[in-house]
């Protein structure tokens, strides 16, 4: 699904562009990829047959005075509030001349403009049904034939892959700082678990939504920092072109020398 986001563009562009070679050099660098892979994969699996189980225990604790509180104060890291966000960082790095914050703000939009692209297919495509139906564990309405009802979107969890997307980034580009990334992951680990507590999802939609920020974080970064070894500074920007007999759709790679 990645590859969909390649190469779409017109020929005659001068700029640069997110191609499959970029992604495929980029996960090549990850020599513990096909390790992660499989533990995901094993993860998931273990995680869909006992949904409801895990499910259950988590909510059991809902009349928590404590956790409601914690889950008031999460909520808000979830959800479009992450775009702004990045946004934020993106506007602050540019009238501030802060070329770090810049970067950060640029790339946080690139990750969740891939992940939110990825899981709002996957929401529509496997339409699961949301806990709080109560039309049990396993079910889907697939194909798009719920495409308006947002309770027919419980997989996978968009609140998860943006807290994720956003927090991978910030504290890849910030490796040096390790407080700071255990505190961005544990904030985007409670806005995960949250959305089961919320009876909004199962736990195997947050897993996995979580799993498409983090790896959505992890290639735009990548990309990023092999291009500025080479001292070349860039951005990405969505491409959406409609023509009688051209539609282009792809990311626009825009380097400055």
């Amino acid at each position: 699904m990645l590859i969909t986001f390649s190469g779409l563009v017109y020929s005659d562009s001068k700029n640069y562009f997110l191609e499959y070679k970029d992604v495929n050099d980029s996960l090549e660098n990850y020599s513990s990829l096909k390790w992660e892979s499989a533990a995901l994969i094993t993860a998931s699996l273990l995680f869909f047959a006992n949904d409801e189980k895990i499910h259950e225990f988590i909510t059991s604790a809902q009349d928590s005075k404590f956790l409601q509180e914690i889950s008031k104060v999460v909520i808000e890291f979830g959800d479009q509030k992450t775009y702004y966000a990045a946004g934020a960082f993106a506007l602050g790095g540019y009238l501030f001349k802060d070329q770090k914050l810049f970067d950060t703000g640029m790339l946080s939009i690139t990750a969740l403009l891939l992940s939110g692209s990825l899981v709002t297919l996957s929401k529509s495509f496997f339409g699961r049904s949301r806990p709080r139906r109560n039309m049990g564990t396993y079910e889907f309405d697939p194909f798009f034939k719920q495409f308006k009802d947002n309770d027919q979107k419980s997989m996978f969890s968009g609140d998860s892959s943006n807290a994720w997307a956003l927090a991978t980034v910030i504290a890849t580009l910030n490796n040096d700082n390790r407080w700071l990334g255990i505190s961005l992951y544990t904030l985007a680990t409670l806005v995960s678990l949250n959305r089961v507590f919320v009876d909004a999802h199962w736990p195997t939609d947050i897993l996995l939504g979580s799993a498409i920020g983090y790896y959505s974080g992890k290639l735009v970064t990548s990309i990023f920092l092999k291009k500025l070894k080479k001292n070349k500074r860039f951005f990405f920007m969505p491409i959406i072109s409609k023509k009688k007999k051209h539609n282009k759709l792809g990311l626009n790679l825009t380097y400055s020398f």
